[in-house]
C-alpha cells in the first residue's frame, strides 16, 4: 500500500463500422471511460487525524471517469488548423461533494508565409478539479484554466532563425478558500536558434514574465500583493552524438522580483539537462536531471523551487504491447511565501519520490488496454 498508492485500469474505445475514423479524416471522434481506485485522494499524511479532518477515516475512493470529444485536424495547403473538444463527467464513490463536470477546449492555426516565415496562434480553456498536493483543504474547488498564445518564426539563412513568442493565462478557482485567485501571467520572449538538417540545434531566449494577482493575500501583517515580474536568459542544445541517442541541454539566468516583500525573491541558476538512448528497435532509456523555478498550485507560495532526478525505460516487444517503468525524485521548495519570509520560519519543503510500472496493448486499431 505505500508503494502503490495508485491503481488504474482503463479502456478506451473508438467507435468501429460505419462511422470508423482514422488519421486521414478530418474528424475523428472518441470516448473513453476509465475506473480509478486513489488510496489518498486528499494527500494526507500517516501521522493525520483523518476523522477531524476529513470526517471519515477512510481516505480511499473509487473514480468513474467518463469522457466523449472530437477532434478536427486539416491541411489546406501550408496551413494547419486543429481543433478538440472534449467533455467529461468524473463522479466519486465515497467523497461525492467532489463530483464535477469538466472540460477541455483548444484551437490552433500553425500558418505559413512563403518558405521564410512561420507561426501558430492557439486559444485553449480547461475547466477540471483543483488538485489536492498542494492545496491541501478538503473542499472542492473548480479550476477555470484560460490561455492564449502567438509566435512568428522567419528564417533568414536555411540553419538560423529568429522568432517571437506571446502569451496570456488566466487561472481562477470557485472555492472562497483560495482567494488569492484569479491569476494571471503574460509571457513573452525573443530567440535566435540554429537548426542543422539532422536535427542538432541551439538556442538563445530572452524571456519576460509578468505576474498579476488581483486580489491581496491575508497575512498576520497586513494584505499582500503576490504580483511578480520575472527575467530569464536562456541557452538550449539539442545534440544527436549518434542515431540511437539524443542530449537536450537547457541553462538559464533566472531574476525574479515581486511588488512586495523583496525577501522572498530569487536569482540564480537553473537548468534541464537530459538523455534519451534507443537501445535497440524495442528498448528505450531517458534520464533527467532538473533545477528549475515555476508558478505554484498553493495560494500560500506564488512560487516554488524544484529539484529533481528522473529515470525511465520502454520496452515494446511487439508493435502492439509495450511496458514502461518510471522513477522519479523531487524535492519542492515553497520560497514565494510571504508569511514565511517576514517572520522567519522555516520554509516549506516536500520530498516526492514517485514509482510506476504500466502495460498497453493494442489487439486492434480502434481498441486500446492499459
Amino acid at each position: 500500500r505505500r508503494w502503490l498508492p495508485l491503481l488504474v485500469a482503463s479502456c478506451s474505445t473508438a467507435w468501429s463500422g460505419g462511422v470508423r475514423a482514422d488519421a486521414s479524416d478530418a474528424f475523428n471522434f472518441f470516448v473513453v471511460q476509465s475506473a480509478m481506485h486513489d488510496s489518498n485522494v486528499f494527500r494526507l499524511s500517516d501521522n493525520t487525524d483523518a476523522e477531524a479532518f476529513i470526517g471519515t477515516k477512510a481516505r480511499s475512493d473509487t473514480i468513474a471517469m467518463t469522457s466523449a470529444g472530437v477532434l478536427f485536424d486539416k491541411l489546406i495547403g501550408r496551413q494547419l488548423f486543429h481543433a478538440s473538444l472534449n467533455g467529461n463527467r468524473v463522479r466519486y464513490n465515497r467523497f461525492t461533494l467532489l463530483d464535477y463536470d469538466g472540460s477541455d477546449i483548444d484551437a490552433s492555426w500553425s500558418w505559413a508565409l512563403g518558405s521564410r516565415w512561420r507561426g501558430q496562434v492557439a486559444v485553449s480553456r480547461n475547466v477540471s478539479l483543483t488538485g489536492f498536493g498542494d492545496f491541501r483543504v478538503p473542499v472542492k474547488s473548480i479550476n477555470i484554466n484560460q490561455r492564449s498564445s502567438y509566435g512568428v518564426n522567419y528564417l533568414f539563412h536555411p540553419d538560423w532563425s529568429i522568432g517571437m513568442d506571446a502569451s496570456r493565462t488566466r487561472s481562477e478557482d470557485s472555492a472562497p478558500q483560495r482567494s488569492a485567485d484569479p491569476f494571471r501571467n503574460d509571457d513573452v520572449a525573443v530567440f535566435l536558434q540554429y537548426q542543422q538538417s539532422d536535427r542538432n540545434s541551439a538556442s538563445l531566449r530572452l524571456r519576460r514574465l509578468d505576474g498579476s494577482f488581483p486580489n491581496r493575500q491575508v497575512t498576520p501583517g497586513g494584505l499582500i500583493d503576490n504580483s511578480y515580474r520575472q527575467d530569464e536568459i536562456e541557452g538550449g542544445l539539442s545534440w544527436r552524438p549518434s542515431g540511437v541517442s539524443t542530449i537536450d541541454a537547457r541553462v538559464a539566468k533566472v531574476s525574479r522580483k515581486h511588488a512586495q516583500v523583496s525577501a522572498r525573491d530569487f536569482s540564480g541558476v537553473t537548468g534541464r539537462l537530459g538523455w534519451d538512448w534507443m537501445m535497440s528497435g524495442k528498448t528505450k532509456f531517458n534520464i533527467s536531471s532538473r533545477r528549475e523555478v515555476g508558478v505554484n498550485d498553493d495560494i500560500l507560495s506564488s512560487f516554488v523551487l524544484t529539484r529533481g532526478l528522473s529515470f525511465s525505460a520502454t520496452w515494446m516487444p511487439t508493435a502492439k504491447i509495450s511496458f514502461q517503468a518510471m522513477l522519479d525524485r523531487r524535492a519542492r521548495s515553497f520560497q514565494g511565501d510571504p508569511v514565511v519570509a517576514l517572520s522567519g520560519l522555516e520554509k516549506r519543503e516536500d520530498k516526492l519520490r514517485v514509482a510506476s510500472l504500466s502495460a498497453s496493448y493494442m489487439p486492434i486499431t480502434s481498441l486500446q488496454l492499459s
